[in-house]
């Protein structure tokens, strides 16, 4: 004979979204065993997310714990026209950029770091030789005379079309 196996009903988004509110509900009154329920539903979830944004584990775990500590300090802020978990991904994106910020800013500082001693040498600095945007030479330079006609009347046919309108 078989087995049969009986699965639970599964859960629509709005009925997830009820319990969630339900577990804040319950974490605002001082049930810290209801928050520690939404922090076992949605910390692979926001883990994931984390990590897509900062690109290292590392970074991605402390982002969610503070996003998860920020949620808990902040939950009186939580308006509950909105859904839960959409708060709280919000959170670990602010936290997984601001992780991404800073270790941005450490990697530049660390390359000044390495010319600090007396024997290093710093890199010659290689010239620009990008266009000067105050200078209005570089402007007129490449466009002819023809081409300077050209752009006027096509400007002028396109304004009368749209005087005719």
């Amino acid at each position: 004979m078989g087995t049969c196996v009986v699965e639970p009903p599964a859960q629509t988004e709005n009925h997830g979204a009820e319990d969630d509110l339900t577990l804040v509900h319950a974490t605002k009154r001082g049930h810290a065993s209801a928050f520690e329920k939404l922090v076992r539903k949605y910390d692979r979830k926001l883990l994931r997310i984390a990590q897509s944004v900062t690109h290292t584990r590392e970074e991605a775990e402390d982002a969610v714990q503070e996003a998860f500590f920020k949620a808990y300090q902040r939950l009186d802020q939580f308006q509950e026209s909105a859904k839960f978990s959409t708060w709280l991904i919000r959170i670990v994106l602010n936290e997984a950029l601001t992780k991404l910020r800073r270790q941005r800013t450490a990697q530049e500082e660390s390359l000044d770091r390495d010319f600090q001693s007396d024997t290093d040498v710093p890199p010659l600095e290689a010239p620009d030789w990008s266009p000067n945007p105050l200078n209005e030479d570089a402007f007129l330079l490449p466009l002819r005379p023809d081409r300077i006609v050209a752009f006027a009347d096509r400007d002028l046919a396109v304004g009368d079309a749209l005087l005719q309108v």
